[in-house]
């Protein structure tokens, strides 16, 4: 058989631009972290400051950002210091109502 000059010439395949995009699935290594691990660990950092100052100024303002601050962050991966943040804020909420009777 003899072969034309065409045949040697062109040897890609011209198919793969009009074949639909396969998005390769993500495969975290050993040093990576999910995004929402690293999001949780900062917004409960955030959410334990507020929950802190508001023992000491604007207990229901800063109190109830750090509640739902804190949520946010349990939720992301930030399980502690969210869970410290909740409880805090909660406590800085409650406890002027108990002591404003006496003053």
């Amino acid at each position: 058989m003899d072969k034309g000059p065409q045949d040697d010439k062109y040897r890609e395949e011209t198919a793969s631009e009009l074949a639909p995009h396969r998005p390769s699935p993500v495969q975290f290594g050993k040093n990576d972290t999910p995004r929402e691990d690293a999001g949780g660990k900062g917004l409960g950092t955030v959410a334990l400051i507020l929950s802190i100052l508001s023992f000491f100024i604007m207990p229901y303002l800063f109190g109830v950002a750090g509640l739902v601050l804190g949520f946010f962050a349990a939720k992301r991966g930030g399980k502690a210091t969210g869970r410290w943040a909740i409880y805090l804020a909660i406590a800085a909420m409650v406890l002027p109502l108990f002591i404003r009777p006496w003053y």
